[in-house]
């Protein structure tokens, strides 16, 4: 597990949080974070920690449409972190996990 430092975890909390306010509003936001912390037992700062539990937390709460929601989340990291992917055929990461570890390659760089 990577250890990211705290100001880089707020950044990409930040991110999370308003590509959902952003897309479904402060509202649905908020239920998603609860359910996070409800179902898993985890404070909503471990997301940063424990990407892959909170795609399955997404996966259990939305469904089919989970994979709607990580794509909102993922674009709006990479454009925080101004990261541009080539790796695949939509250019976008494939989990928020993924994405995570390349702003946090991008961030050490810079």
């Amino acid at each position: 597990m990577i250890d990211y430092d705290d100001k880089f975890a707020v950044e990409v909390l930040d991110a999370i949080k308003d590509a959902l306010s952003t897309k479904f509003g402060s509202d649905v936001t908020e239920v998603v974070l609860f359910n996070f912390r409800r179902t898993t037992g985890l404070e909503t700062d471990s997301i940063i920690r424990k990407p892959q539990i909170f795609e399955n937390s997404l996966d259990e709460m939305f469904g089919a449409y989970s994979k709607l929601v990580k794509k909102f989340i993922i674009k709006e990291i990479e454009n925080r972190f101004q990261i541009r992917r080539e790796d695949n055929s939509t250019g976008r990461s494939t989990s928020i996990q993924a994405v995570i570890r390349e702003a946090w390659r991008v961030r050490r760089q810079s």
